[in-house]
């Protein structure tokens, strides 16, 4: 029931959805906070519309964001990422789902779903990640194949301060010699040169992010560090503030300064006094020096005192892991659900063979 006692399930003047295209967003969320009262929910929150806007992936006429509103209240919505897909040397659009919310007063009502069925008639081929298992069941019944899943790696740090200092070192230690070999130089873009060719999954389609993705999100963060924001707290139903929340960009050179072997980017988040670091996207120049990612990621977290750390399989794999490494190792995985919009589409044509990877969707950006 909307407030009121109106039904949202009968009526069409019950509950509108408005599209609300990738040109307007900043726009509309400016409005969406200015006309917040008492315990509404915001859509979207202004450093994610400024994102958003600035995706090198979306048109302006994109749709980026779903609206269903009661009686002008906010009665839930759904945000749309515009990305890119690789399939046979050409890159084609496809569009993740990256906010799905509905308020507690709004829900049973059916809202979540005709968010979602709205979504299904914009003619977009469709994916999503990092759900949840209520979540997956309304995917599965709306036509969503589920692929994957993917697989990646969690290290646990112990919490004891000086056992997490001895196994740092632990784990460092084989790696010391190769540390000394090589230098990075932290920066707050990639240089446009690091552009990993199309053909590098020739055969293998995937979701592509090429460096004007990544310069992307090192440039606009959709979380927001509490100490250098101090406002108030938005009234925005996902994490849009941490007590630390930034991003590190490396770039990996040999013992000359003309050696440039690649780059890594991590993300650092502490909340509650746990500290994660999760390594993102990285292109290394040989598979001989894809092994420096591992010792790298490691060494970062050692110096913020990490208690966790998330990899890709790959770079564990490529790192030779000794005994205490192997320990601490724990195999997660993450489910991914696509749509094609037709038989035809580009993602109908690869979704058998597509190959997932750490950073799908928006799960870089949180």
């Amino acid at each position: 029931m909307c407030p009121g006692g109106a039904s949202i399930l009968t009526g069409s003047q019950d509950i509108r959805i408005e599209a609300i295209r990738v040109r307007d967003l900043q726009d509309f969320t400016r409005r969406a906070v200015e006309n917040l009262r008492g315990d509404q929910t915001i859509p979207l929150t202004p450093q994610r519309a400024l994102a958003y806007a600035a995706n090198p992936c979306a048109s302006e006429t994109d749709i980026g964001l779903l609206v269903a509103y009661c009686q002008d209240k906010c009665a839930g919505y759904l945000g749309i990422m515009p990305g890119r897909l690789l399939v046979d040397d050409a890159l084609y659009p496809v569009y993740w789902f990256s906010t799905w919310f509905v308020p507690p007063e709004f829900r049973s009502t059916g809202v979540a779903v005709r968010l979602l069925s709205r979504a299904l008639t914009l003619d977009y081929d469709l994916a999503v990640t990092g759900t949840s298992q209520q979540a997956d069941r309304v995917y599965r019944a709306l036509g969503f194949r589920e692929v994957g899943p993917l697989r990646f790696k969690r290290l646990r740090l112990p919490g004891n301060a000086l056992l997490k200092r001895y196994a740092y070192g632990v784990l460092l230690r084989p790696y010391r010699s190769a540390l000394k070999e090589i230098a990075t130089r932290q920066v707050a873009r990639l240089s446009e040169g690091f552009h990993p060719p199309l053909t590098v999954d020739k055969g293998n389609p995937c979701f592509y992010r090429d460096v004007s993705v990544v310069n992307w999100m090192l440039e606009h963060p959709w979380i927001l560090e509490t100490a250098r924001n101090p406002g108030p707290v938005s009234s925005y139903a996902f994490s849009d503030r941490r007590d630390r929340f930034r991003y590190v960009a490396m770039e990996i050179h040999g013992a000359r300064a003309d050696d440039l072997k690649g780059y890594l980017v991590l993300s650092i988040s502490t909340e509650r006094s746990r500290t994660i670091v999760k390594v993102l996207d990285f292109h290394i120049a040989t598979d001989a020096d894809l092994g420096l990612v591992f010792p790298l990621a490691v060494l970062k977290a050692s110096l913020q005192g990490a208690d966790q750390i998330d990899l890709p399989r790959e770079v564990c794999d490529s790192a030779r892991p000794g005994a205490l490494t192997r320990l601490l190792l724990r195999s997660e995985e993450r489910a991914c659900f696509l749509r094609p919009r037709d038989a035809r589409s580009p993602l109908a044509t690869a979704q058998e063979n597509v190959r997932l990877s750490y950073c799908d969707g928006d799960m870089a950006f949180v």
